[in-house]
């Protein structure tokens, strides 16, 4: 008799993986009790034994990130909403996560745009502007900066930044003239 091995192989779900998965591609690094607002502790172990997120420790203990195998298999199994965000700051992306769940807490039917989603839209706005010849703003468009998210709550769009100590305050006003040219308000917080 042939023994069949065991798959470990695991079957993400439409809901909480969702929402977990989410969390990461918008936020990049995250803590363990930010992610138990979508999934339990033995769905994080699962994850981690089958090398679809990794655990980073930093000065103030250790958080999670998907790795690059965490990334092909979510978006196989599941796709993608937005493009994958990209950070080097531990520090900011928890921050940056402690607001993407007080947002999607108050209203689950939130659309999150990242700052890579906002700098696509940003390359296409200067393109559109390029082709119809309107050479000045798409100038002033090019200088401006996008926030590190944006989130449309009822059709209100608001710019959102967390703010460390390396920002001026020109590079401050340049995510508001953004956030003005497409409409939005705009939300900082400093760590």
């Amino acid at each position: 008799m042939i023994k069949m091995r065991k798959s470990n192989y695991l079957q993400l779900s439409e809901n909480k993986d969702r929402e977990a998965y989410n969390l990461l591609l918008n936020c990049r690094h995250c803590l363990k009790d930010q992610l138990n607002n979508f999934i339990s502790d033995n769905r994080i172990k699962q994850y981690q034994h089958q090398k679809l997120i990794e655990r980073v420790d930093y000065k103030n203990g250790f958080c999670y990130r998907l790795t690059d195998k965490g990334y092909k298999e979510f978006d196989r199994q599941l796709g993608k909403e937005n493009m994958r965000y990209h950070s080097q700051s531990i520090a900011h992306d928890i921050m940056l996560s402690y607001k993407y769940i007080q947002i999607h807490k108050e209203n689950e039917n939130i659309i999150w745009k990242n700052e890579e989603d906002l700098k696509s839209i940003k390359r296409d706005m200067i393109k559109e502007l390029k082709e119809q010849g309107n050479y000045e703003r798409m100038e002033q468009l090019e200088r401006m900066s996008v926030p590190d998210s944006l989130y449309i709550n009822d059709g209100i769009s608001i710019g959102y930044d967390v703010v460390t100590d390396n920002y001026s305050n020109m590079d401050i006003q340049l995510k508001e003239e953004f956030c003005n040219e497409i409409g939005a308000s705009f939300q900082s917080d400093r760590i």
